[in-house]
């Protein structure tokens, strides 16, 4: 009797000591799965601010883009525009002015 007391005894403390190895090996791989957790929502994290980031340049850059093209095509307008102007004087004219201006010119010598 003695014998299966003793034996029972052993049981018991067995079986407490399995339970708290038990009890340390679950807390540790909660750990674990709390520290991965927490590393992959701070990678998901800077990868949504990176691409948050990239997506507010990109419409910038194409905002920016358009502008430029708008500015561009007034200006092409501009100088297409005076480009005619100076087309359209007439040769006399053209002649008179730059007998005008060579004439101011030599009397400043």
């Amino acid at each position: 009797m003695n014998k299966i007391l003793s034996l029972g005894g052993r049981l018991n403390k067995l079986i407490e000591r399995t339970e708290e190895e038990a009890e340390e090996i679950i807390a540790r791989a909660q750990s674990e799965a709390d520290e991965i957790v927490s590393t992959a929502q701070s990678v998901a994290k800077q990868m949504l601010q990176r691409a948050q980031r990239r997506s507010g340049l990109n419409e910038f850059l194409k905002e920016a883009e358009e502008e430029a093209k708008v500015e561009a095509k007034k200006v092409l307008q501009d100088y297409t525009k005076r480009a005619e102007e100076i087309r359209s004087i007439q040769d006399s004219e053209l002649r008179e002015t730059s007998k005008i201006l060579v004439k101011e010119v030599m009397s400043h010598e």
